[in-house]
């Protein structure tokens, strides 16, 4: 069991291990890297890492979420955090550094 939030889903079907799962909109902080894939993953987890553990206006930590994901796009790299359900748009912290 996690300790971190993870966004509501509905299981659309089933196949053994493997579940197709409905999300409904929820808020994701991304960046996209290029490079090999470890190392470009591995510098898009810091990025949004540095972000919600502070380096934002106003410095405010954001709780760390589940899952992070990761999608190949055309060379490069996205790496998504989900943000908390607590926060819009509005309400979030202004990154001090964007990639």
């Amino acid at each position: 069991m996690s300790l971190v939030e993870q966004p509501a889903y509905t299981v659309i079907r089933s196949f053994g291990d493997m579940e197709v799962r409905d999300y409904p909109p929820m808020i994701v902080a991304e960046v996209e890297v290029s490079g090999a894939r470890k190392q470009a993953i591995n510098a898009g987890f810091r990025l949004i890492a540095d972000y919600i553990f502070g380096n934002n206006s106003p410095s405010k930590k954001i709780a760390m979420t589940a899952p992070v994901s990761q999608q190949s796009a055309g060379g490069a790299w996205k790496v998504r955090f989900v943000m908390p359900s607590g926060y819009t748009l509005e309400t979030l912290p202004t990154p001090t550094t964007l990639p």
